[in-house]
């Protein structure tokens, strides 16, 4: 167990199997696939595509203002020729993970002298 608080819940466990699960199937059709000119630009433009559709969902991103949801590299910055060479295609991802509700507050007010104001 995780003593980091946004690493440690089951939410956590859950949404890391689901993107490993759900890129497994997407990305292993690329496999195989001849190294040329065209294969990162589609690879990366698969994956965010993938993630702004798990963001669009709300899935990803905590809140507006939190900064980017994900980033997403697969060129030659994070590959190289040896690499490449040898069939290895390397995909660095970081995803922010959504939130989720562990808590729930209810702060109730009740009874007949109760003085109830709208804004």
């Amino acid at each position: 167990a995780s003593s980091d608080p946004s690493r440690r819940g089951v939410a956590y466990t859950r949404m890391t199997h689901f993107l490993a699960r759900t890129i497994d199937r997407a990305f292993g059709a690329f496999v195989g696939e001849p190294v040329n000119r065209g294969l990162m630009p589609r690879v990366r433009a698969s994956m965010n595509s993938l993630l702004a559709e798990l963001e669009r969902n709300g899935m990803l991103g905590n809140y507006e203002g939190a900064g980017p949801a994900f980033r997403v590299v697969c060129d030659m910055s994070n590959n190289t020729v040896e690499t490449l060479g040898r069939g290895i295609l390397r995909v660095d991802v970081q995803v922010r993970y959504a939130a989720t509700v562990e808590t729930l507050i209810v702060n109730l007010e009740g009874g007949q002298g109760v003085t109830i104001t709208l804004a």
